[in-house]
């Protein structure tokens, strides 16, 4: 998890577990998407290094679900335009 978002303490299970549930409730609240095909070399040709890997992964989870990344990346944000949102 973000160090950001976890206050600087990423090694805590409460409040990774608390990130979790606001994450999940809410006004808008998000929901868990998970890999159900083998990733799209297409997507992955697109990475300029391992960092891009994960990021990749997810805006192809985000599209095998219609529906869009939500992320506060900016080189996601740049790269993905019409499959991810800021928040």
């Amino acid at each position: 998890m973000n160090p950001v978002a976890m206050g600087g303490d990423p090694r805590s299970i409460v409040r990774a577990i608390d990130a979790i549930d606001a994450a999940l409730s809410g006004e808008h609240p998000g929901r868990i998407v998970f890999a159900t095909q083998k990733p799209d070399r297409a997507l992955f040709a697109k990475a300029q290094g391992h960092k891009q890997i994960m990021d990749i992964w997810q805006v192809q989870m985000a599209k095998q679900e219609r529906c869009k990344l939500a992320t506060s990346d900016a080189g996601t944000l740049a790269d993905w335009p019409d499959d991810t949102v800021k928040v």
